[in-house]
């Protein structure tokens, strides 16, 4: 059952998914904005669990509907009626618990796989306690306060972003560039500062201040504290005061500079080393765009005990150029920079990124902490299934809000129960096998597409596609619909891509 998705966005479109959303204010019955959300992220299972005994939809005048901030729109109670036949297939109707979602990540045992990695959501003792209100397993703290933030005139981070109908599909964050780890330290060095060392400051730095009261409130929970070159002090003195601070683990993020992969690898070993001997907490090691391999990368890792991986995936980009005043966009008084993209455009370059390192991982003890793009508990069993422990969590709560954990959870657990696995370990990797060379696939195996005449509308598009960019296996049959020609097809798929009712599918036959 859970593999039958009955509702898509497309069907809910164009549902704000309001907060305190006047839909179930005007329904009273029943909240019919967090069933809309369950369905929305891909939890229709939750959201048909959800639903009150009696469908009180039948005989209504649909107040719910004409309260919609889009004026009746959304259709609220079609939506509910299709949840309603979803109910009656479940077996169990009762909801899963969420037992089976505890995970252990870098020697701590977490409640479930989800890591908050949102710095705007965690930069203060009230965010990051909101964040384990809502049932994030973990968070991570960024390596400045939202203090230290605006005291360093921060770009705002949102200042682009490209939709796709109701969803956000990417973000450029223009100040990525402008206020990186590498700048700040080759400041500091021009200016003839040195970093700190020893480990006798009397006040705890940035985030690491308010851990102590965070992990009273919930020793449960795991909390990381990241160290980046670019905080003017000394990383193994920082890894020594996160320890004094309660901190579970330590992430030590490294981007790229101008340094050669021989220099980046010593500076890392280096780093590495000082930690080490300074701390015996668990090390996280985050890179980006780095020269070095990644396979050397993980033996490096391996050498000096680093616990889990955690590759960053922001691509860098500009989203387009205004056309009248020739500026790049997003732009600052008709000034730009090259940013950092993120969003659900960056999750198959995660996705293959994680599957590779994972694949090429020697050692049994090295785990990852990966994600990029994910907005629903599928989204984050991809990566799970490639060898990932634990996954961050972020684009979608800076998109949706802290809520999404609660059908994340709800989701993972109910694929977990119907699928008879124990509990997060079965599943962890159990993709790679099947993960094979190019070289290696099939050469002689052609799925063909299977037309649905029912959804067919006779638009040409596949016919057109077919014809100008495939083997023109796709022909334009009786009252213009489309008529494969077998021997011709190569099982590219392209006519499948792009139907836009759905109406062509790839059949068993090959």
């Amino acid at each position: 059952m859970i593999f039958k998705r009955t509702i898509f966005r497309d069907d809910l479109f164009p549902c704000a998914l309001c907060e305190n959303a006047p839909c179930t204010k005007a329904c009273g019955l029943m909240d019919c904005a967090a069933l809309l959300r369950s369905a929305w992220f891909d939890n229709e299972q939750g959201a048909a669990r959800s639903l009150p005994g009696y469908l009180p939809c039948g005989k209504c005048s649909a107040k719910c509907e004409k309260a919609c901030v889009f004026h009746g729109q959304v259709q609220i109670r079609k939506l509910m009626q299709v949840l309603a036949e979803i109910r009656e297939e479940l077996d169990p109707k009762e909801r899963p618990g969420q037992e089976n979602l505890r995970t252990d990540f870098a020697g701590f045992s977490l409640p479930n796989p989800f890591i908050l990695d949102a710095p705007d959501a965690s930069d203060t003792l009230e965010k990051s306690l909101r964040a384990f209100e809502a049932g994030f397993g973990g968070v991570i703290l960024p390596a400045h306060t939202e203090e230290e933030q605006e005291r360093k005139g921060y770009i705002s981070p949102r200042f682009g972003s490209m939709k796709m109908g109701g969803t956000i599909v990417g973000m450029i964050d223009i100040g990525a560039e402008a206020g990186s780890d590498w700048d700040a330290v080759e400041d500091a060095e021009k200016a003839g500062s040195s970093q700190k060392d020893g480990a006798d400051e009397t006040d705890l730095p940035g985030c690491l201040a308010f851990i102590p009261e965070l992990k009273h409130s919930f020793p449960d929970r795991m909390v990381i504290a990241t160290y980046s070159k670019g905080q003017g002090i000394e990383p193994g003195t920082f890894g020594a005061l996160a320890e004094r601070s309660g901190a579970d683990a330590l992430l030590l993020d490294f981007v790229s500079g101008m340094e050669t992969a021989m220099q980046q690898g010593q500076h890392i070993k280096d780093c590495l080393k000082a930690v080490r001997e300074n701390t015996g907490l668990p090390m996280i090691l985050r890179f980006e765009m780095l020269d070095i391999a990644p396979t050397e990368l993980m033996t490096i890792a391996d050498e000096y005990g680093v616990s889990a991986l955690t590759p960053e995936f922001g691509n860098r980009g500009i989203l387009s150029v205004n056309r009248h005043l020739y500026a790049p966009e997003p732009s600052v008084r008709g000034k730009s920079a090259i940013g950092r993209g993120s969003g659900m455009n960056m999750k198959p370059t995660a996705l293959a990124r994680q599957a590779f390192l994972a694949k090429h991982n020697k050692s049994k003890k090295l785990q990852f902490l990966s994600g990029a793009g994910i907005e629903s508990w599928s989204d984050a069993l991809d990566f799970i299934l490639f060898g990932a422990s634990a996954v961050c969590i972020s684009d979608s709560v800076m998109h949706y809000g802290l809520r999404v954990i609660d059908d994340m959870k709800d989701g993972l657990a109910s694929y977990l129960a119907e699928k008879n696995f124990e509990g997060m370990g079965s599943v962890i990797g159990l993709a790679l096998p099947n993960l094979i060379r190019t070289e290696e696939l099939d050469k002689d195996a052609v799925m063909y597409p299977n037309i649905s005449r029912t959804k067919c509308i006779s638009c040409g598009r596949c016919t057109l596609a077919c014809k100008e960019c495939a083997s023109g296996a796709m022909t334009e049959g009786f009252d213009h619909a489309p008529m494969l020609i077998a021997n011709r097809c190569t099982g590219c798929h392209l006519c499948i891509q792009v139907c836009p009712t759905g109406a062509i599918t790839a059949s068993k036959r090959s």
